[in-house]
């Protein structure tokens, strides 16, 4: 059993009763110690040599951006300088339509009937500047030991950014709620996808613990995003209005000489009083839109 199941394990033993998925996911807001840690511990290929474990802590405060019976939306904001709007998550209850990753920086409309997702919680991610993650369906476990916990595909992590040996994690994420916080598991196997294999590189595991501290300690975040928050949100309809366009699409991170993600934190660095908002939406649609295009797929029988 590794170092970080065991933690995971002790931390579950001290969790709190929820009784509504609601509840559970809206007990991820506060302000945390974050610790991230991951730990490569099955090669998959004879000559892979694991990777060192790695290990950061920060300061985040996670925020209810929106709320009702259906949807929540939590935007995590990293405390520890230099502050910056992080991920981003999306729970919609009963969910039948979102993105998943679907290959190197492509995504494709998941569809599913409504019979389904009877129960179910959709979670989809954003990253930093909004742009898609991944996205999955499943039930919350509700009662002493609430968790969500769901497998799919996501792109390569910042962490991993120079690695050329894999481009796509196939993940199983799972959120379990303890009493000082909530705990973010992963067990991610990096593949090596091409048109014609889906190679296994190695696997990894990751545990990410949220533990709450005082609020005094992101006073500065809740002040710093409440002059901001109204402009990523048109940064957000920008991607939304341009993504639903699409069944199945690509993005190439970077034109020329500064990727989109700093391309669009550089649209929304500053406090936007109202009258800008629709400026900041209108650059945001040109930019993002130089950046993504359909992926059109050729019949098996063509």
């Amino acid at each position: 059993m590794t170092t970080f199941t065991w933690l995971s394990l002790v931390l579950t033993s001290q969790s709190m009763a929820h009784t509504t998925a609601q509840d559970a996911i809206k007990s991820q807001q506060g302000c945390f110690e974050v610790t991230f840690q991951y730990e490569e511990v099955r090669a998959h290929q004879e000559d892979y040599q694991l990777a060192s474990p790695k290990e950061t802590s920060v300061v985040e405060w996670v925020n209810v951006e929106y709320e009702d019976d259906e949807r929540i939306v939590l935007q995590h904001i990293l405390v520890t300088p230099p502050m910056i709007k992080h991920w981003r998550q999306i729970w919609v209850y009963q969910g039948t339509s979102f993105d998943v990753y679907s290959g190197f920086n492509q995504w494709i409309k998941k569809e599913l009937d409504a019979d389904e997702v009877v129960g179910q919680w959709v979670q989809e991610v954003d990253g930093v500047a909004d742009n898609p993650r991944y996205g999955c369906s499943a039930m919350w476990q509700l009662g002493q030991e609430a968790q969500w916990s769901c497998r799919t595909w996501a792109p390569k992590p910042r962490r991993d950014k120079d690695r050329d040996d894999y481009t796509v994690l196939d993940r199983i994420n799972t959120h379990r709620i303890v009493a000082d916080g909530w705990v973010h598991e992963q067990r991610n196997t990096k593949l090596l996808v091409t048109d014609e294999s889906v190679t296994p590189v190695v696997t990894e595991v990751g545990l990410n613990t949220y533990r709450r501290i005082d609020e005094s300690e992101c006073f500065d975040a809740t002040e710093w995003w409440a002059k901001r928050q109204l402009g990523w949100h048109e940064v957000q309809r920008a991607w939304d209005e341009i993504t639903a366009d699409y069944q199945r699409y690509e993005l190439t991170p970077k034109r020329g000489v500064f990727p989109l993600w700093v391309r669009l934190f550089w649209i929304a660095r500053r406090p936007m009083a109202s009258r800008g908002l629709n400026r900041i939406y209108r650059r945001s649609t040109r930019v993002i839109s130089r950046h993504i295009e359909p992926v059109h797929v050729v019949p098996d029988d063509l």
